[in-house]
């Protein structure tokens, strides 16, 4: 089987190279032509950017070329069969001048060598129109002016129209009458012959280069196939990748297709074949190479002879109409593929979702199709439908591609069938929830059989199963089977709601029972319940927001918290019933007698209580590392994250001044007016210093007394019922003190040296009352000053800092806009010459509240002068 299918890899493979090769040659010789000629000899379009010595544009859009070099073409072959004679002849006559030297043609200057020989025509012109200006000059009556032809008609005389049209005969009457006139005149079918240049042949760049692409993905898909699809998959999507590759020859050398019937027949069969092979293909896998998969090849064989037989049998007019036809059929075989798929289950094309991709295509192309025919019908009809026919093909095609290279679509259960990817289904579920209610903390509690565990977010972010304690167990079991919710959505009093009380001292501001969505897993004695812990000064959350957390319950979560709680239920099975299962598993060892059994027994029994033990062991652990932490977190509060955008928000000046502060190890000061910002200031120096994978501590003074300031700042060490000291949590990072001027003035100098020992940036924030005036340093002691008097930046108020006001207004509406769970909108002229023009008291804590309050005021897209508080329209305060 394998050495049958490298054959037919090999012979694929020679079949690309045969095709390039068959191309090219009946390709290079083609020269290059100033026109587009159509099958019915008559020109569609004359190149613009010819030379100014070719007589090229004297030929026009519809003539009709009927002769070259005195040779009768009556058919593109024709022409195609005189052009490659001539061009021999050229290169004959070339070979024999030998090299160097112009080629001059008498009547026309001479041209460069590299421009292809001159040829004679003669084409008749449909109508042709041409002026006259008689100046008074005799003329024989008798006769007609130069140029004019008996039959000719005379249509405008000095501007004005002839109706009817004049003839010859009354021609000459007019010129005796007025001898001084501008005639138009007007002949039809008039006969012109010139000369016109023709171009070198080029060699056909982009069809070699396409060829070269399919056999590269050829290669590719025989070296690279997925192992969960059929070779005939990957054999049939390579033979389906070369048949594409014969459009190209449609989109680069369309003039020399439809004049070569040779091209015209492979590409016809190649484009009819290729989303047959594209179903062969599918079924291939799907049915693994059952014998319904030849149906497609046949019938797109028997499409490909119909369109070959009918143009060879001069049933269809030309090529152009059998290369439309051949579209025409591949566009019903991607519609023979959607139906096939979308009505049809079990077809086994293995299409799946992919048939709505697939009639979004189509949606897409035939309105394309029929804007760009409305719009201009003639370029449609000549260029446009090739290029439409290649986005169809291209989209499915590369669909087709990744089919090989991925491999076959997993089922559903594989999106939960390790443990990673169940937690992951949790963990995200668990985040969209948080995304819905920021005002909770969520956590996913699964019951089953009297035993809660909890599904959770750790403090580093990661997804953490503990066992529920027994007030959580016994308040979830009463939520279940009261059916209770928190929020209630009755509007019952307190002492009728047994879960108000329960969820007010536990701090629960949010508990749903969740159920199983649509084909959801069923679980017997099975509860899936939603908690979330109010977080601190917020909110709480809406009665009408409540049931946005079941429809966010998708099939996948679902089945992966049952599967989750199953196998942690088995695990945590008490001592009595692993005992009990181990001797039922006992019993019918005939070979082991009752003694042996007892024993297995105690060894398991035991094993289970060392395990318990353990088990104990590490929740009084965790239990001092949980009280540990929030004795920490009493004044650890890290730096506010910084937004992608923070450079706009300060000053480059601001920038600059801090920068050059970073030679010394010495503390930095920053003072200003409550609100300028000096926290996020700082936060971006820890940046700027590169200190960011370390630690970035806040410490506000203001919340301790001044006998905790030591301490917390200066102890050498941490003893085991004592609580650890700032610089243990920032070493290496950054320390920003908040509200410095709370500190002792003499605690200023050991911490400024405590600091440099640590290799911790220390930033000193001072608020003043006047920016301008106020010395912050004024109370500190001598050595403090002589530090940090050189170390100060001060930042003004924020209504002088007229860089960033534009920068930070559009931050903080983009942060209220989120918040307020809305898009972001955009302020207006009006509101922002009122927001320029306002004073800002409160600094950046009055731009938040004010952003905050105008984006929920707002209901359209803008943010205009009304959103906005009174007293910053009024520009007082």
């Amino acid at each position: 089987m394998t050495r049958r299918f490298s054959l037919l890899w090999l012979l694929l493979i020679g079949v690309a190279i045969a095709s390039a090769a068959l191309s090219v040659h009946r390709l290079r010789d083609m020269p290059e032509l100033p026109v587009t000629i159509g099958p019915d000899m008559r020109i569609r379009s004359v190149k613009t950017d010819q030379t100014p010595l070719s007589p090229v544009l004297t030929l026009k859009r519809n003539d009709q070329l009927v002769a070259l070099n005195g040779r009768s073409t009556q058919d593109l072959r024709e022409l195609r069969h005189t052009l490659l004679h001539i061009e021999k002849s050229a290169l004959d006559a070339g070979e024999s001048r030998g090299s160097g030297g112009a080629e001059e043609v008498p009547g026309l200057p001479a041209v460069e060598p590299l421009v292809g020989p001159v040829v004679n025509y003669q084409l008749v012109r449909p109508l042709h129109r041409f002026d006259l200006l008689l100046q008074g000059e005799p003329l024989d009556p008798t006769t007609l002016p130069p140029g004019v032809h008996e039959g000719d008609k005379l249509v405008e005389l000095d501007g004005r129209q002839m109706k009817p049209r004049v003839g010859t005969e009354g021609l000459r009457s007019i010129i005796s009458s007025r001898p001084r006139s501008l005639l138009v005149m007007e002949r039809r079918n008039a006969v012109f012959d010139g000369d016109v240049m023709l171009g070198l042949p080029k060699p056909p760049v982009g069809v070699m280069v396409c060829f070269g692409l399919a056999l590269i993905f050829s290669l590719l898909l025989w070296r690279f196939q997925h192992a969960s699809i059929s070779r005939w998959t990957a054999l049939a999507t390579a033979a389906q990748t070369i048949a594409f590759a014969w459009w190209s020859l449609l989109v680069f050398q369309y003039q020399w297709i439809i004049a070569d019937y040779t091209l015209a027949y492979c590409a016809i069969g190649a484009l009819v074949m290729t989303r047959p092979l594209g179903i062969f293909a599918r079924t291939a896998s799907a049915e693994d190479g059952g014998p319904n998969k030849w149906g497609s090849l046949a019938l797109g064989g028997v499409g490909a002879l119909f369109v070959i037989g009918a143009l060879a049998t001069n049933k269809l007019p030309n090529v152009e109409v059998a290369l439309q036809f051949a579209a025409v059929l591949v566009g019903l075989f991607v519609i023979f593929e959607i139906v096939l798929t979308g009505l049809n289950e079990g077809s086994g094309t293995l299409l799946g979702e992919r048939s709505v991709y697939l009639a979004g295509i189509l949606l897409f192309v035939l309105f394309a199709c029929v804007a760009s025919y409305s719009i201009e019908p003639l370029a449609f009809r000549e260029e446009r439908w090739r290029w439409f026919a290649a986005l169809v093909l291209a989209l499915v095609w590369f669909g087709d591609i990744l089919l090989c290279l991925r491999g076959l679509p997993a089922t559903p259960f594989a999106e939960i069938s390790t443990r990673e990817s169940r937690r992951e289904k949790i963990a995200s579920f668990l985040e969209e929830i948080a995304t819905i209610y920021p005002q909770v903390r969520p956590v996913l509690a699964l019951m089953h059989e009297q035993r809660v565990f909890l599904f959770e977010h750790s403090l580093k972010g990661e997804l953490e199963l503990s066992m529920a304690k027994a007030p959580l167990r016994d308040a979830i079991e009463i939520l279940v089977q009261e059916r209770a919710r928190v929020p209630a959505s009755n509007g019952a009093p307190e002492h009728d709601d047994p879960m108000a009380g329960i969820a007010r001292t536990m701090g629960i501001g949010l508990a749903l029972q969740l159920f199983p969505p649509h084909f959801g897993l069923q679980v017997p004695n099975t509860h899936v319940v939603l908690l979330g812990y109010q977080r601190e000064e917020s909110p709480p959350v809406p009665v009408e927001d409540l049931d946005f957390a079941q429809h966010r319950m998708t099939t996948a979560a679902w089945g992966a918290s049952l599967l989750e709680l199953m196998l942690e239920s088995f695990e945590h099975l008490p001592a009595a019933e692993a005992a009990s299962s181990l001797q039922e598993q006992s019993a019918p060892e005939a070979s082991l007698d009752e003694e042996q059994a007892r024993h297995k027994l105690e060894e398991a029994t035991s094993e289970l209580e060392e395990l318990r033990e353990t088990s104990q062991l590490l929740r009084r652990d965790r239990h001092e590392l949980t009280a540990r932490v929030a004795s920490l977190a009493r004044w650890h509060h890290p730096a506010p994250a910084l937004p992608a955008n923070f450079e706009e928000l300060l000053e480059p000046s601001l920038l600059d001044a801090i920068a050059s502060l970073f030679t010394s190890p010495a503390p930095i000061v920053l003072s200003g007016p409550r609100g300028a910002g000096k926290t996020f200031t700082a936060s971006v120096g820890h940046l700027m210093e590169a200190r960011a994978p370390q630690p970035c501590v806040l410490y506000d003074a203001a919340t301790f007394s001044e006998d905790d300031h030591e301490l917390n700042l200066l102890s050498e060490g941490v003893a085991e019922d004592q609580e650890p000291v700032v610089f243990d949590a920032c070493q290496g990072g950054s320390l920003i003190i908040q509200r410095a001027e709370w500190l002792p003035p003499e605690l200023l100098a050991p911490l400024s040296q405590r600091a440099e020992q640590e290799d911790v940036r220390l930033y000193l924030c001072f608020d003043t009352l006047d920016a301008q005036g106020d010395d912050p340093l004024a109370l500190a002691g001598e050595l403090a000053q002589e530090v940090l008097s050189e170390r100060e930046v001060v930042l003004p108020e924020f209504a002088q800092r007229e860089e960033i006001l534009d920068a930070v207004f559009t931050h903080m509406l983009e942060e209220a806009s989120w918040l307020a769970q809305r898009e972001p909108v955009t302020i207006s002229p009006a509101a922002r010459r009122a927001l320029h023009g306002y004073q800002w008291p409160g600094n950046l804590d009055e731009v938040e509240a004010t952003m905050m309050m105008s984006a929920q005021r707002c209901k359209g897209d803008f943010l205009e002068l009304g959103d906005l508080p009174l007293e910053v329209r009024r520009g007082t305060f």
